[in-house]
């Protein structure tokens, strides 16, 4: 696990979440957004992640644009991801991955009671 390099795992991978919801009365109108999550898996055990997020109401539509991303280093293996920030934070996740590369589909499992994530590969 530690210090290995799964190499399924190299290159973008991309997770996706929507919310909406609509409201009756005085205070009337829908909202919904779309936050989308992305990380960046080198070969050289460094990686990347940011986010960012579309939001809208009835009047207005507003895009976080993509953040510059937070960086550290990353090592995977027998079903575990470890993720280690530059700022010392870590997190760890079990992992699966299935499908052909360039359309490979990872649920990741955080260990922090956090629910699953359905992450893709992207092109």
């Amino acid at each position: 696990g530690e210090g290995e390099k799964d190499p399924r795992l190299i290159g973008t991978w991309r997770y996706e979440s929507y919310y909406s919801s609509s409201s009756s009365g005085y205070s009337s109108g829908n909202f919904s957004s779309t936050s989308i999550r992305y990380m960046v898996f080198q070969p050289d055990g460094t990686f990347r992640s940011g986010s960012r997020l579309f939001a809208s109401t009835d009047a207005v539509t507003a895009d976080t644009g993509e953040d510059p991303g937070e960086h550290g280093r990353w090592s995977a293996g027998d079903g575990k991801l470890y993720l280690m920030w530059d700022d010392g934070s870590y997190a760890e996740h079990g992992y699966y991955i299935e499908g052909q590369p360039g359309s490979q589909k990872m649920l990741l499992k955080p260990t922090n009671g956090s629910k699953d994530q359905l992450w893709e590969q992207a092109q």
